[in-house]
């Protein structure tokens, strides 16, 4: 693990690497290979990183991520903290919500507050950027732009291809791999995901600008 976390800082190369300017060169293995760097993939990444494990997080540029806006509770604090990520988080200048006004099956509003503490009103994309860099900071290597093209699954061994930001194809070696890529399903399509015979349902969003903002109490 000593010489794959060596060669992820950039003191150590991998034959036939080729290198961009302040771009941190790839390990031609690593202990956790996780894909999506969405919330899921960075918090695991930061743990797992945390631990001692030498891990590549690959995901998509920020192009590719939706801008709704989403609210979290005050109980996602306690799993910040547990991955190491409440103090990113509080530092980003999120906006702060002590409750949620809804219209749910009826027509009338309701607000109601939260018992306790306040969460957090966030832009998807902006809340990615923030626990990606703490991911890194944790001592994970983060790889943005990459498109993962292939992975093969033996026992002991996963070997992923993956297009990098510049149109180069790499080839990274892990003991384990991650899917944590969402809907998108990089692994979990390949006959891993149970069908939901229950409902479907739709959800409508939208996010409203007014010129110096609302009076909110």
């Amino acid at each position: 693990m000593t010489e794959r976390l060596r060669q992820a800082d950039g003191r150590g190369k991998p034959d036939g690497l080729s290198l961009k300017a302040n771009v941190k060169p790839l390990p031609a293995s690593v202990d956790v290979i996780v894909i999506g760097g969405g919330p899921a993939g960075a918090a695991s990444a930061r743990l797992l990183a945390g631990w001692g494990y030498a891990v590549l997080l690959l995901t998509k540029s920020a192009a590719h991520s939706s801008g709704l806006a989403e609210a979290l509770p005050p109980s996602c604090s306690k799993l910040l903290a547990a991955v190491g990520l409440l103090d990113t988080v509080e530092c980003a200048g999120f906006y702060r919500t002590r409750g949620n006004t809804v219209w749910w099956g009826e027509s009338e509003q309701r607000s109601e507050a939260f018992s306790s503490g306040a969460g957090y009103q966030v832009v998807r994309s902006e809340l990615e950027r923030v626990l990606l860099s703490g991911a890194e900071a944790g001592g994970a290597l983060v790889r943005r732009g990459a498109t993962v093209q292939q992975v093969e699954v033996e026992l002991g061994e996963a070997r992923v291809v993956h297009q990098d930001a510049d149109g180069a194809r790499v080839t990274t070696l892990a003991r384990s791999v991650l899917d944590c890529s969402g809907r998108a399903g990089v692994i979990a399509r390949r006959g891993h995901r149970l069908p939901d015979t229950g409902r479907v349902t739709i959800a409508l969003t939208g996010i409203w600008r007014r010129v110096g903002g609302w009076d909110l109490p």
